[in-house]
């Protein structure tokens, strides 16, 4: 608090904080002016007071949910996650499939750390999570990186040490189909080794399951998991 004087009247100003306040005590007198100078500024200054004790009383408290999830991280293992912390959803129910590529991607992550002596989540750091995408197989990448930051995301416990490591996804690899000529090597190649006697005992199967994949153009494993149970000889349809 400061008085100073224009002409005969004394006035007062305060700085609280950033910002500066400035009244006019109405009085002549300077001893008069300090006692109602105090009694102006009493409410200023008690709300600058409750404001700091506010800002202290947080900062204090996120001092100690600080200090608490450290204290977590530094007990919770890794191999207990997927089980405290279940890859869930809100909004759909998750497919078996996507279950079983983020536990498969978890596991992963999970054995590679251990394999370095790495036990719990206080001491994934980014570089332990760069080294494991790094030693992903490339189709591989991008599953671990979505599913292992997911959990990290879920734990919140850390900084997400897969944070801004998001890898490239592999460049689709292009195929021009087989022309005719080559259609008629193919099997040119598969029906004599079905007639030769020398041949392996299936080589008539692959002689037709060869012709299999080139009529329905299906992927090959689902081609050899077909069944006759799910042809349909009357709409000609599998």
């Amino acid at each position: 608090m400061k008085l100073y004087q224009r002409g005969d009247v004394w006035y007062v100003t305060h700085w609280t904080g950033e910002k500066q306040i400035k009244m006019s005590t109405g009085c002549t007198d300077r001893a008069e002016a300090e006692r109602k100078a105090t009694a102006l500024l009493a409410p200023v200054i008690t709300q600058t007071d409750d404001e700091i004790r506010v800002a202290t009383a947080v900062a204090i408290c996120d001092k100690l949910a600080r200090e608490r999830k450290k204290t977590i991280a530094e007990q919770l293992r890794l191999v207990d996650c997927w089980d405290r912390y279940p890859h869930t959803s809100s909004k759909k129910q998750l497919s078996e499939s996507t279950l079983r590529n983020a536990r498969m991607a978890w596991d992963n992550f999970v054995g590679y750390c251990l394999a370095k002596n790495i036990m719990t989540i206080e001491d994934v750091i980014p570089a332990v999570a760069k080294g494991f995408l790094t030693s992903c197989k490339p189709q591989w990448k991008v599953t671990c990186y979505i599913y292992c930051r997911a959990m990290f995301t879920r734990i919140g416990l850390m900084a997400n040490p897969f944070d801004g490591l998001r890898p490239e996804s592999p460049r689709p690899t292009h195929r021009e189909p087989l022309t005719i000529e080559q259609i008629h090597s193919l099997l040119g190649v598969a029906d004599r080794l079905a007639g030769q006697k020398n041949s392996a005992p299936d080589a008539p199967e692959f002689a037709t399951y060869i012709r299999f994949l080139l009529y329905t153009g299906l992927r090959m494993g689902d081609a050899a998991k077909s069944c006759i149970s799910q042809v349909d000889h009357e709409s000609g349809t599998i």
